[in-house]
């Protein structure tokens, strides 16, 4: 894929246009991040799913704001990095507090010269808005959130920290920050990362130095946590600078993807060369309140369930206030890698 074909913004990226009644087209592929295939970044999918829900809902009025609070989704088969996607948007639900929609994803599959081409349904996802409750009507009191696991990451103002690329440089070889520019490419083109200090992620490079010794070793698997702050890229004069609540919650759904399917590799000092197959089956966004993501945000990860072949791992937001905005959880395959026999004489 040439430079020319990839979307210069994050904004640019989950931009879709209508071509029909509730049908909708990608701008741009899917580009492949994490993974060691030629397969689309699954938060590129779930971030254009978020999109054309948001285009499929009315308009919102000065008495109507419709407010996404659930994003539930299923990946039905990989994404191809070759060609752009159509979503179907079904409308479900819309009553006067609330409003369900169904994205399917689809696309067409590349075939031989001559063949007739054929599409696959790659996710199939339901969001739920519901229409913004007047302040008189709300419960006094309910208003609390989560605090991080990492109790003293959000004491650690972004601003006092270095950029991921100048954390990295001080722990790592140039070899390895060669090979996770490679494989995590999206990170620095659309984003302003600045790991929290002792986040397991940045001290392991996210798996690819898997006998790096960190900060957290000495603690259980699931209280190890990968932490950072992020906002998003402010390039071209402001040209990226996210606008809309659709914006906003597409890009979360982009970052939030990152890194939780093989989060427990990570953890275990361990990489993609372990297993045969790391991906993502499922997964839960939940919004408590669309965070501004041209402004900094606190995103953490964590593992919390392994066995039968899955994993299950959860990310949360928070704002600069310390407010929990959004959640992410997803449930994995992860197959271990066959191991060779020993030849026999």
């Amino acid at each position: 894929m040439s430079a020319s074909d990839r979307a210069p913004t994050l904004k640019d990226f989950v931009r879709v246009v209508p071509i029909g009644e509730n049908v909708f087209e990608s701008v741009y592929c899917c580009e492949k991040m994490g993974n060691v295939s030629d397969i689309g970044y699954g938060g590129c999918l779930i971030s254009l799913c978020v999109s054309a829900a948001f285009a499929a809902i009315p308009q919102d009025t000065a008495d109507r704001i419709y407010d996404i609070y659930s994003v539930l989704g299923t990946f039905l088969g990989p994404t191809s990095i070759k060609s752009k996607l159509t979503f179907t948007v079904e409308d479900v639900r819309t009553t006067k507090s609330f409003a369900t929609r169904k994205v399917e994803a689809w696309q067409e599959l590349p075939s031989p010269e001559g063949a007739k081409s054929s599409k696959r349904r790659t996710m199939i996802l339901l969001a739920d808005f519901h229409v913004r409750e007047r302040p008189e009507v709300t419960l006094s009191g309910m208003d609390y959130s989560i605090p991080p696991l990492a109790a003293d990451s959000l004491s650690r103002s972004p601003d006092t920290l270095q950029n991921q690329r100048a954390q990295m440089a001080a722990m790592h070889p140039s070899r390895i920050l060669k090979v996770f520019d490679h494989v995590f490419p999206l990170f620095d083109r659309y984003l302003d990362l600045r790991p929290v200090e002792d986040s397991m992620g940045t001290q392991k490079a996210l798996g690819l130095n898997s006998s790096n010794k960190t900060t957290q070793d000495h603690l259980p698997l699931q209280q190890r946590t990968n932490s950072h702050w992020f906002r998003i890229k402010d390039v071209e004069g402001g040209k990226g600078k996210l606008q809309t609540r659709s914006e906003n919650a597409a890009a979360v759904a982009f970052v939030m993807d990152s890194a939780l399917a093989f989060l427990p590799l990570t953890f275990t000092h361990r990489f993609f060369d372990a297993v045969q197959a790391v991906s993502t089956l499922e997964f839960s966004l939940r919004f408590f309140d669309v965070p501004n993501v041209n402004d900094w945000v606190l995103h953490e990860q964590h593992t919390e369930n392994g066995g039968a072949g899955r994993t299950f791992s959860t990310g949360r937001l928070w704002n600069r206030e310390g407010k929990c905005v959004a959640s992410m959880s997803q449930q994995s395959i992860m197959r271990a890698r066959a191991q060779k026999e020993n030849a026999k004489l």
